[in-house]
């Protein structure tokens, strides 16, 4: 069961929630990392609108180890002092910082263009539609 009723999903996709923790959390919410990413973009604007489409933004552009360090330092400049702690701490900001530009370039079609190549989500229900519906069983 799935929770108080509605409708059940045909597929159920569990999230993981274990690698998302307060520290990343509170970057989301005070603003921290819209920010920077909005503040990075405009450093860099001249190579992001060097991608022609969120297409080719999503498969050439790589978050590169000196971003996460600016990024470290500017959380500290907004009173922040911001330490990953895990591989997957580090993924999942890495895939904000790449997936934030693409909303400031495109809105929300690029938002979710490149996003969505990293939605375990997403991805499950891509591989679901292409084996083709269930076959539907037959009442005798």
């Amino acid at each position: 069961m799935y929770g108080g009723g509605g409708i059940t999903p045909d597929v159920f996709v569990p999230y993981d929630t274990s690698a998302f923790d307060k520290q990343l959390a509170k970057v989301y919410l005070n603003g921290t990392l819209n920010d920077f990413v909005y503040q990075n973009y405009l450093k860099h604007e001249n190579e992001f609108n060097s991608y022609k489409s969120p297409k080719a933004f999503g498969e050439n552009f790589k978050v590169i180890g000196d971003v996460l360090n600016d990024f470290k330092n500017y959380a500290t400049k907004d009173s922040f002092k911001f330490e990953l702690k895990s591989d997957s701490e580090k993924t999942i900001l890495e895939r904000q910082i790449k997936v934030l530009p693409a909303r400031q370039i495109w809105r929300t079609e690029g938002y979710y263009e490149v996003n969505n190549k990293y939605d375990h989500t997403v991805q499950e229900a891509l591989q679901v539609i292409d084996k083709g519906p269930p076959a539907i069983p037959v009442l005798h």
